[in-house]
């Protein structure tokens, strides 16, 4: 959720609308990664699938960074394990847009 005191946020949202997208549940993201997977005729094992829900943390953005990389990783009817995952995903250090934004305009 952005920091509606941010300074970035009151310097960008006179300009533009601002759109949020809420994190997703690990249930739900276990859902998403199963079917875009299976629309790319891909399955995953149990253990990768918990391993990927929780690097992912219900992060919209790299859910789709991440599935794209296994699809590229793998052939149609494979399926991906923990190590495939271990392999071709990235940890993540989570920076709020917003931190980021107010060091920006605060000159840090």
């Amino acid at each position: 959720k952005p920091k509606k005191d941010a300074t970035i946020f009151k310097v960008l949202s006179p300009l533009v609308t601002a759109v949020e997208f809420n994190k997703l549940t690990q249930d739900e993201t276990a859902a998403q990664i199963t079917g875009k997977l299976g629309k790319l005729s891909l399955k995953i094992d149990a253990k990768a699938l918990k391993l990927l829900t929780e690097m992912i943390a219900g992060d919209h953005g790299a859910l789709t960074v991440e599935i794209n990389k296994l699809a590229n990783y793998k052939q149609p009817g494979e399926t991906i394990s923990e190590q495939d995952v271990r392999t071709m995903t990235s940890g993540y250090q989570v920076f709020q847009m917003w931190d980021v934004g107010n060091h920006i305009t605060n000159g840090n």
